[in-house]
């Protein structure tokens, strides 16, 4: 038992993990009030900044950074291969990440990483790699999945975040957690099994990211759904937020 004068040590707390879509590429200029101004506060300090992206034109998984030396760089080569993705470095990274960390800090994190995922994989491989850095928000490390939507995109096609089916699917793969969860605990199921989600292939971009979000967010719904104008070209920033 604990005496009255010791206190316990303070658990963790974990940055938020994101999922945006992005529709067109945003600007130079910082905004006036930055998006992560409204969900962390002033006295957080952010490590490393993990963007990770999906090229629906390859297999292949690329790590990105300027910083080669970076020990967070080693660390996620390490991670990729341990889930069986040999991820190829590549010393730099989209603009896009760059110009997007701008509008979303005051001051851009130190380190800048993406984690551009191959397609092609089952929709639980990506949520497992999503699970695999769930716990690197404790360590101050931003996780965020930036899913870029073209220019020329037709917008009758184009479901944003706060379209209802993307809401429903978020809904039905926390339900089907949840039963796969109750079950496991059952003597008619000795073994965890998969769900019918998760053992499907992907090749949509914006499901893969949605699977790594997932993920991230700990196999749960989102607390937070956003969105704000990027400029009067109608591109815009919207997404979804685990923060807890």
């Amino acid at each position: 038992m604990l005496g009255a004068g010791v206190q316990q040590p303070a658990t963790p707390k974990r940055l938020p993990a994101l999922y945006l879509s992005c529709r067109g590429v945003p600007g130079e200029s910082p905004r006036p009030l930055p998006l992560m101004a409204r969900l962390i506060e002033a006295s957080e300090d952010i490590r490393a900044l993990v963007f990770i992206t999906t090229n629906g034109e390859s297999h292949a998984t690329q790590l990105r950074c300027t910083r080669s030396d970076e020990t967070l760089v080693v660390e996620l080569q390490l991670l990729l291969e341990e889930l069986g993705h040999a991820a190829a470095f590549h010393q730099s990274h989209d603009g896009l990440l760059t110009r997007l960390a701008a509008q979303l800090f005051v001051e851009s994190p130190p380190c800048i990483v993406e984690v551009c995922l191959g397609s092609g994989m089952t929709a639980g491989q990506y949520r497992r790699l999503g699970e695999s850095l769930c716990r690197w928000r404790e360590r101050q490390v931003m996780l965020i999945c930036v899913d870029q939507v073209p220019d020329d995109v037709d917008p009758q096609l184009y479901r944003s975040p706060y379209d209802p089916y993307w809401r429903g699917l978020l809904s039905q793969w926390v339900e089907e957690r949840n039963w796969i969860e109750a079950l496991s605990g059952s003597a008619l199921c000795t073994t965890p099994s998969l769900s019918s989600s998760e053992q499907t292939l992907v090749s949509d971009n914006t499901l893969c990211l949605l699977h790594a979000a997932f993920g991230l967010g700990g196999l749960r719904a989102p607390e937070r759904l956003f969105g704000f104008d990027l400029d009067d070209n109608q591109r815009a920033l919207s997404g979804y937020g685990w923060m807890s």
